[in-house]
């Protein structure tokens, strides 16, 4: 494979804090081979102005902008920037994330094996602020720094790969628009059943920036929950696991009536602070005291996701 043509995708709906950084993060990779298509799904925000001021700047970008559906998620302006491209290699890329200059070279090399269908490299978060992307910030080390754990998830179809061979894409049967969340590790284990390899490279660096601020991240969670109803409902176990959360709610607002409830909140609370405790201990970062507000962190995120998995649930029933 000698210098494949890729094509960068990205998808940007109200980005305008940070889609100018990641866009500038993409200019400058050491790989040149590449055209950047950038797909406006309807935004009302400044994002318009910034893609436009950077155009001017560079010939590789290619610009669209389609009109914003509710509810589909990022997959439909995906798929229509993945139509528009000519690129061996696809490279889908959040327009709130940053990449290290040599990002995409290090992940082409691992493509150039015949079997290799895809790549992703090394996740942090983005400028951790608040405790909720502090406590983030300490799993994903702990998680991305073991290489293993990686290889096996993605084996596993837990983990999707967003650096992909074209011809992969199409053999696979291509994404899933009719899931709004998840369509990427769907896509990912069909690319496994084809008989492709998937690779982890943990040398290419690349971050993510989260909603941190509490408020934002319920809301964000809830209608992330509704929109993965439809990749959840074929994982019925995982729907229970979500379900654990809420639990914690009907025994809080027993605790006035009856001491033991107070030790039912403390054992429900109980494998989160644990997990927590582990996180601290193995944890090197000088994030690591947040690890203790485990518990805290768990129901904030997963309280409002199935919430939402719940409203996604009863909308289908309409």
């Amino acid at each position: 494979m000698n210098a494949p043509k890729v094509s960068i995708i990205m998808a940007a709906f109200n980005e305008e804090e940070l889609i100018g950084k990641s866009i500038d993060s993409l200019l400058q990779q050491s790989y040149s081979n590449f055209e950047l298509i950038i797909v406006n799904d309807g935004s009302t925000d400044l994002t318009e102005k910034i893609i436009q001021e950077k155009m001017k700047k560079s010939n590789k970008i290619k610009y669209f902008k389609i009109k914003h559906v509710p509810g589909k998620g990022c997959v439909r302006p995906r798929v229509y920037g993945i139509e528009k491209s000519n690129g061996e290699i696809i490279f889908l890329v959040d327009a709130d994330a940053w990449y290290e200059r040599d990002y995409l070279k290090k992940c082409i090399s691992v493509l150039k094996e015949k079997n290799v269908a895809g790549a992703i490299g090394k996740l942090r978060v983005w400028e951790p602020k608040t405790f909720i992307s502090k406590y983030r910030d300490l799993q994903y080390r702990l998680r991305y720094n073991n290489p293993e754990r990686i290889r096996n998830e993605l084996k596993q179809g837990r983990t999707a790969v967003w650096i992909f061979k074209r011809k992969a894409y199409q053999e696979a049967g291509k994404y899933n628009e009719n899931l709004p969340y998840g369509e990427d590790i769907d896509l990912t284990c069909r690319m496994m059943k084809k008989g492709y390899k998937l690779e982890y490279v943990p040398t290419a660096i690349w971050k993510h920036k989260w909603p941190e601020k509490p408020i934002e991240v319920i809301k964000f969670n809830y209608h992330a929950g509704k929109k993965s109803y439809p990749y959840f409902r074929k994982n019925p176990k995982q729907i229970l696991v979500k379900g654990y959360f809420p639990l914690i709610i009907p025994l809080l607002l027993f605790i006035p009536f009856h001491w033991v409830f107070i030790a039912l909140a403390l054992i429900h609370m109980a494998p989160m602070e644990f997990k927590g405790i582990k996180l601290l201990f193995k944890s090197k970062s000088k994030n690591k005291p947040y690890a203790l507000l485990s518990p805290l962190v768990f129901y904030i995120n997963n309280i409002p996701f199935f919430a939402g998995l719940v409203a996604g649930f009863l909308g289908g029933m309409r």
